[in-house]
This record gives structure tokens, C-alpha cells and sequence, in this order.
């Protein structure tokens, strides 16, 4: 490292220093129950280890480590006791199993002067109450080390019990609960690493993998256990950070972590994160609790329509999993969002290196330098300059159809206002072209570090995208983009972190920047950032169904994508193209950015450069493999979507011209 450099990194150290010291002072004696966000609220005032029903209506939580089991009801804020109808030594998980049920951890004695002998695997062990707490729980005769996994969807679980995994299924027999098919899923002695384990969640919504903490290695890491294969993943991939993985979400894309990021202390001073399960190791911080000196957020837990976040406070001396209170996080509320016009956004992926942040700009902060900022970022492709002959392969006979719908009365065209009104008439799809940046973007966009700006678009400008949007929305049957597409919003100049974004996506809206035709947005570019981000959404909306192993196995060995693409931002050939590239099964630079950056390039290609990219396919193992899975996940949300992996016979007797679409030179 340069001398400057070093200067730079001990500047840039002693300021984050100097500012986190000062923010503690602030918060110095104070706790923060006090200042609770609109979006958390406290539901009780004692208690640990909450666990959610399925209907997403109650509560169940353990009242201490060896204490009874508590259920709360969240609208009528009555808390009942679910164990108090029988003696018992006390227990330390409480969870539901998908019959209603509840699945216990607790030891048969329980010795004060030993306290936490009855939590270890040689004591506690695994029980089922019946839901109507007509008896006692029944004993299923396995030691449980920590908490168990169990299904949300089925009776079936896996446990830790001497540094192994086990599985079985929970049937009944004369209406007494047992295990059965039981089979070992793993040893930590046959893991290439050292650590120690335990379950954590099933992830949704196959349920065939098994998230996990490895304890001990690299610091703690959150891992993944395919339960047919038996193949391991590093979903964190954080050296001497403690990242924790508690709670999953629904969709099975992220799981919340107990993480230090912030502080690099441990388990002293955890947050709770939002972690991608996708190997990007991107994070966002959803809590701020251990910015209050003494005081930290643990074992977080979401409800299964991905609305809310149970979770508990605790004191930094306190020993792992106890609480003193269970608080509500309203995830709706923090995202900023209504239910009828949400606009889920992408987070920051974290830089391996703080050589490589001090050398970005210095209007881009990244979530390490600035702990109490949302993290969250919408997805970019920045456009470049655009061969103005290519044309868009909208099929001639829907595009024919469209124009002869829209044929007036000759001499009188359609207004720019009834075009807007057609599409939103006929594809339920508002487009939004009077600019006002509160109106457009969440809360969290027009924030710190993201900074979220634009500008009002020229009228031309607007007239030339509508006419992209009428083109765009031909490409999908109608029932796919009600479903799938609510909003579009037109922008100029529409920049995050300082950066120009072509455009932007949220759960059911996409944000188009058009800067001119000069400039390089021409139509072709328009469409293609539209399908782009129309597949990030649909890659949101129905990624259970994509075949992310397979795609992943395509790649070449040992391949590990980089980002979010938002680090590539401003690299001149960041949409290069060259053989080596395409021998790997990249169609650009940029597709190594992230998984969903490379499906997102072959989506915009398939509609907007569909014979060139097939004459690829045909040349490319590897990017055949790839245009197929695409076309395939396609048809599998609607077999009437038009996208062929197939090459036509005639396609390659006039293919375009040799520059990929971007105007960068071919390999």
C-alpha cells in the first residue's frame, strides 16, 4: 500500500472512529426502548425466543431460559400460558410445528446450582404439547443440542445432538406423538472445516436445504446443507465476523442474522442483519440496538407472509438467546411502502477490501462507514452508446395488431395522455411522467448514502419511452404483468450514490431514466433496461421455481460472482464482450457482477437481440446452457411468453451486425 494510501485509510479511520465515539456518547445511558422507530414496538415486557404462528396472529415465546412457554395474541394483546397446567423443570425453545402443535426443548431436571447443564445436548431433550394443552408434552426420545429446525410445512425436523444433524418425520399413533425415519444428515467431522453446529431453518419454500450456524469458523458463519446431496454452502463468507443466521424469510432469498458488522465486538454488540442467500454476501442492517452502549438485538424470527419481524432485546453481558422483552418489527413500515404500491429495493453488497473503498468516489458510503443508514440500494445498469440500427424483435404480428388498435381518426393521433391511459386501460400498468422525487421514490432512496435524485423528463423524451413501453408491454400476456407490474416512472438524470442508474426496479414498479437520444437511450436501450428489470421482478416473484444450481453449475468451477453491479458502475467497458468471456458463459463483463445481473442480461438479450443471441448460444456451450434455463423459467410463469432457446433455421443468413448491443466490439 502507497504512503497515500495509507494516509488516506488512517484519515478515513480515525473519522469513522471519531463519529461512532460521538454517536455513543449521544445514546451514553440511554436504552433503546426509548427511542423506537415508528416501525418497532414493543409487544412485552419479558420473554425470549419468539416463534410465529402460521397465520401470523400470535406469538409463542419462552418467559426465560428453564421458564414456562407463553403464547400472545397480537391484536388483543392477551398473553396466555401454554404450560403452566402441568410440573415441569422448564424449557429452552418453544416452536410450532405445522399441525399446531408445539415442539419443546427441555430437560427432565434441572439443578440451580448448574444451571446451564440442563440447555447442553446431554440433558435437553425433544417434547410435543398438543395444541389444545389437554396434557402434558410427550417425550420423543432424542437429546437436542440448542434449538431444532422445524418444517413450516410438513411434520418433519432436524436437530443437533453431538456434533451431528438428524432428521425425522413426527407422526401419531393411537394419537401419541413419535419420530420416524429417522437418518444422520451430517457430522461436523466430515466438514472441511472446523466448527462447531447447529439447525437453524428449513428454507422455504422447498424446504430442501438446511441453513446453519457454523460456530468457530472464521468467526461464526451462516451455512447451507443441501439435504439431498449433502453439498455445503458459505452463504456469509465473512472472516472474524459473527454472522448468526436466525429467522428466514418466507420466500427462501434472505435469512436475518444476529451480525457485528458494525462493531466488529462480537456477540456483545449484535444487530440483526438481512442476509442474500444468494452467495453475493449481501447485507443490510435492520436494527440499531447496540449503538445504545449495553445493549444489543437477538433472535429474530418472520412471520410467514414476510410482514413482520419478532425479535427480543437484551443486555451485551447477557449469555446467547436470553431476552427481556419481545418487540414487533412492521417491515412494511420500514421499507417505507403501502400494500397497494410496495417497492421492494435491493441492498448493498459489502466491499472485501477498504483499499477498494477509499479509491470509490466520495460520494458513494458503503453501509460499514455509515451503521445507522438503511443499506439499501435499487438495482442499476448504466447505459452506454447504442448502435442506432439495430431494431427491437417485438413479434410483427403483435406489434401489427397494437398499431391497428391505436388507429384514429386520420389526421388525429392519439395524445401523449390517451397513450398513457391505453396502456394503463388495457395492461393495468400506471406510468408516472410528472416528476416529484417524493412521490416517485421510497423514503430510503432519497436518504443518505443512497441520495436518490432526477429530474423532470422532456416531453420528447417522454413521447419516445411510451412508445417503449407499448412496444415492451406486447412482449407478456396480459395476466403476467397484473400480477407482476403495477407502476412505471419516468426520470431524467436519475442518480444513486452519485452514480447515473439507467434504471431501477421495485416489487411491482420499474424506473426508467432516459437522458436523450443523443446520449445513448435510444429505444433499443429502453427496452432493454424495461425487460431487465421485469426479470429481476419476476426473479423476486418466482424464484423458488428458477434453477439456480443449475444455472450455477454452468459456470466455470470455483466461480463466485462479485457484487450487485453497482461497484462496476462508471468502468468504461463494463459492457464488453469477449471470447473468454463468453467461453465462461458471460455475455458481458457485467454478468459477473451477480446472478441475477447475468440472468438479467440474458432476458433483455432474448427479447431486444434475440437471433444474435442465439447465434451466441450456438457458438457458446455455456451460454446455451444459460438461454435455456431462461427460456425455460420464462414458459414456466406463462407458456405463451416468446422467448426460444431454439435457433430457427434461416436466423443466421442475416444476423446482426457483429457489435453486441452496447456498440462494444465482439470477441
Amino acid at each position: 500500500m502507497g504512503e497515500k494510501k495509507k494516509v488516506l485509510l488512517t484519515v478515513l479511520i480515525t473519522l469513522l472512529g471519531a463519529a461512532y465515539a460521538a454517536g455513543a456518547e449521544d445514546k451514553a445511558g440511554k436504552s433503546p426502548l426509548d427511542d423506537l422507530p415508528g416501525h418497532i414496538t414493543r409487544i412485552t415486557y419479558f420473554g425470549q425466543r419468539a416463534d410465529f404462528s402460521h397465520d401470523g396472529k400470535r406469538v409463542l415465546f419462552i418467559e426465560k431460559t428453564f421458564g414456562d412457554v407463553y403464547e400472545g395474541d397480537l391484536e388483543t394483546k392477551i398473553i396466555r400460558p401454554m404450560t403452566h397446567h402441568y410440573f415441569h423443570e422448564g424449557y429452552t425453545r418453544a416452536l410450532y410445528l405445522s399441525n399446531g402443535d408445539i415442539l419443546l426443548a427441555g430437560a427432565r431436571q434441572f439443578d440451580a446450582a448448574n444451571p446451564w447443564a440442563s440447555r447442553s445436548g446431554n440433558n435437553a431433550e425433544l417434547w410435543v404439547l398438543n395444541k389444545d394443552l389437554s396434557a402434558p408434552p410427550v417425550a420423543l426420545g432424542e437429546k437436542c443440542s440448542e434449538g431444532p429446525a422445524a418444517s413450516r410445512k410438513r411434520m418433519y425436523i432436524v436437530w443437533t445432538q453431538g456434533g451431528e444433524f438428524y432428521s425425522a418425520d413426527i407422526v401419531y399413533q393411537d394419537g401419541k406423538p413419535m419420530l420416524a425415519k429417522k437418518k444422520k444428515v451430517l457430522a461436523k467431522k466430515d466438514l472441511p472445516f472446523q466448527c462447531d453446529l447447529e439447525t437453524q431453518n428449513l428454507r422455504p419454500p422447498a424446504e430442501r436445504e438446511l441453513i446453519f450456524s457454523a460456530y468457530g469458523y472464521q468467526g461464526t458463519e451462516v451455512c447451507g446443507l443441501d439435504l439431498k446431496t449433502g453439498s455445503i454452502v458459505n452463504y456469509s463468507m465473512t472472516p472474524d465476523q459473527y454472522d448468526e443466521p436466525e429467522g428466514i424469510f418466507p420466500d427462501g432469498r434472505h435469512t436475518l442474522v444476529e451480525c457485528d458488522k458494525h462493531s466488529a465486538k462480537g456477540v456483545e454488540s449484535i444487530d440483526l442483519y438481512k442476509l442474500a442467500l444468494d452467495g453475493s454476501g449481501r447485507t443490510q442492517r435492520l436494527t440499531f440496538f447496540s449503538d445504545y452502549p449495553g445493549y444489543k438485538a437477538s433472535n429474530p424470527v418472520v412471520s410467514d407472509d414476510g410482514r413482520f419481524i419478532a425479535f427480543q432485546v437484551a443486555k451485551s453481558g447477557d449469555p446467547a438467546g436470553v431476552g427481556r422483552g419481545i418487540l414487533l418489527f412492521d417491515i412494511e413500515k420500514f421499507e417505507g411502502r403501502s400494500n397497494a404500491d410496495a417497492n421492494d429495493v435491493k441492498v448493498e453488497s459489502k466491499q472485501d477490501q477498504m483499499e477498494d473503498k477509499i479509491e470509490k468516489k466520495d460520494n458513494q458510503v458503503e453501509d460499514e462507514d455509515k451503521p445507522q443508514d438503511p443499506n439499501v440500494a435499487p438495482e442499476a445498469n448504466e447505459p452506454a452508446a447504442v448502435d442506432e440500427t439495430l431494431k427491437t424483435t417485438v413479434d410483427a404480428t403483435t406489434a401489427q395488431a397494437s398499431q391497428d388498435a391505436d388507429a384514429k381518426v386520420p389526421g388525429q393521433p392519439p395524445t401523449l395522455e390517451e397513450r398513457i391511459e391505453k396502456i394503463e386501460t388495457e395492461y393495468g400498468i400506471k406510468v408516472h411522467h410528472e416528476y416529484d422525487a417524493k412521490v416517485f421514490f421510497p423514503a430510503e432512496w432519497l436518504a443518505q448514502p443512497i441520495s436518490g435524485e432526477g429530474s423532470q423528463m422532456p416531453k420528447g423524451e417522454v413521447e419516445r419511452t411510451v412508445e417503449a413501453i407499448e412496444k415492451f408491454v406486447q412482449a407478456y400476456p396480459k395476466e403476467v404483468l397484473a400480477k407482476n407490474l403495477t407502476d412505471i416512472y419516468l426520470v431524467s438524470g436519475m442518480k444513486f450514490y452519485g452514480k447515473g442508474f439507467g434504471a431501477a426496479y421495485g416489487k411491482s414498479a420499474i424506473y426508467v431514466n432516459n437522458e436523450g437520444h443523443t446520449r445513448g437511450y435510444t429505444q433499443e436501450f429502453l427496452l432493454s433496461q424495461m425487460h431487465s428489470e421485469l426479470s429481476s421482478i419476476f426473479l423476486m416473484n418466482y424464484g423458488s421455481e428458477f434453477p439456480m444450481d443449475a444455472w450455477k453449475n454452468i459456470n466455470p468451477e470455483g466461480w463466485r460472482y462479485g457484487g450487485t453491479g453497482v461497484e462496476m458502475l462508471g468502468q468504461r467497458d463494463i459492457f464488453a464482450q469477449t471470447d473468454e468471456l463468453l467461453s465462461r458463459g458471460f455475455l458481458v463483463k457485467y454478468s459477473q457482477s451477480s446472478l441475477e445481473n447475468d440472468v438479467n442480461m440474458f432476458a433483455f438479450w432474448a427479447f431486444t437481440k434475440s437471433e444474435k443471441l442465439k447465434e451466441l448460444a450456438s457458438k457458446y456451450a455455456r451460454i446455451g446452457q444459460k438461454f435455456q434455463l431462461v427460456a425455460e423459467f420464462y414458459r414456466g410463469i406463462h407458456p405463451e411468453i416468446k422467448i426460444s432457446a431454439e435457433p430457427e433455421t434461416s436466423s443466421l443468413v442475416n444476423c446482426a451486425p457483429k457489435e453486441d448491443i452496447f456498440g462494444q466490439n465482439g470477441g
